[in-house]
């Protein structure tokens, strides 16, 4: 599966127009080889943060090549922003949810941008399938999400947790995740972390 990141810096003011335009993307699900799409406002900057999942990054370049500049003019959304980052990244590990959701489910997306140390691959791989991705399928709330690494950057990944709400999230933070802090040394392999905290908008999800 392909994740197209999307991180939108809105206009001061125009946050409210930025969010209807969004809404209107709802016409992509009608493209071959879309999977979903959710977002939300990050907490830590107030930027619009959009994940987009496709099947394979054919499909995706066939949608930026017929569709996608059709939805952008109908829904001047380029008008309530003023920088659009987008990065394609590539999943290679599922983390398995506590329970089957649907889509309007997702509450809360927690996001960590891992820049890796130079060889810190396989101890970041060997921690996240040994300790953080089963710790997390355990919690109450915890919906599953994917390790992705980024396309244009080897030895960068992304791992991306879906969750009912924030308050979900928030008691994982409290509990589980200072034990599994204790049981791995991130800064042996990781040379920079960026965190997201997003609470979804409805009107978004795709």
């Amino acid at each position: 599966m392909i994740v197209k990141f999307i991180e939108c810096i809105p206009v001061p003011g125009k946050e409210r127009a930025f969010s209807q335009a969004q809404k209107a993307w709802t016409s992509v699900s009608q493209c071959n080889g879309f999977i979903s799409q959710y977002g939300g406002w990050n907490n830590k900057n107030s930027h619009a943060v959009i994940l987009s999942i496709w099947e394979n990054q054919r499909l995706v370049n066939d949608f930026m090549l017929s569709m996608h500049d059709s939805i952008v003019e109908s829904t001047a959304q380029m008008q309530t922003y003023q920088q659009c980052f987008v990065h394609y990244l590539t999943v290679e590990h599922m983390i398995s949810a506590s329970r089957c959701f649907n889509l309007s489910d997702i509450g809360f997306i927690r996001i960590a941008d891992c820049t890796l140390k130079p060889h810190g691959k396989p101890l970041f791989i060997n921690d996240q399938l040994s300790i953080w991705n089963p710790t997390m399928a355990s919690c109450s709330g915890m919906l599953g999400g994917y390790v992705a690494k980024f396309n244009e950057e080897p030895d960068r990944y992304m791992v991306v947790s879906l969750w009912q709400d924030q308050q979900s999230h928030h008691q994982y933070v409290a509990h589980q995740f200072k034990i599994a802090r204790h049981q791995v040394n991130v800064e042996a392999y990781i040379e920079n972390l960026v965190g997201y905290q997003i609470p979804t908008i409805k009107g978004w999800g795709v």
